[in-house]
């Protein structure tokens, strides 16, 4: 599976909640799950919520699949994807 792109997981602020999705290259889009903002504070915590993110998608992934996914480093969204807190 080495190079092939099946999606992305993408972690948005909505309002007092970090929101997490997962959008296939198909542009079909689940939400996976939500945080409350006040239980992320400070980037150790971000990092360890975003890792648990990734590792929950990749077992998804990996259980479907047989392979194991790799996630890129973490990019700003889109500007047609950013509106601040919505």
């Amino acid at each position: 599976m080495s190079g092939t792109k099946l999606g992305r997981l993408k972690a948005r602020v909505e309002g007092d909640w970090w929101v997490f999705r997962y959008e296939l290259e198909s542009g079909v889009e689940r939400e996976l799950g939500r945080v409350s903002m006040d239980r992320v504070a400070g980037d150790a915590r971000k990092s360890a919520v975003m890792s648990l993110f990734a590792d929950m998608v990749g077992d998804l992934i990996e259980e479907i699949t047989g392979a194991r996914v790799e996630f890129d480093t973490p990019t700003p969204a889109p500007a047609n994807e950013r509106a601040g807190r919505a």
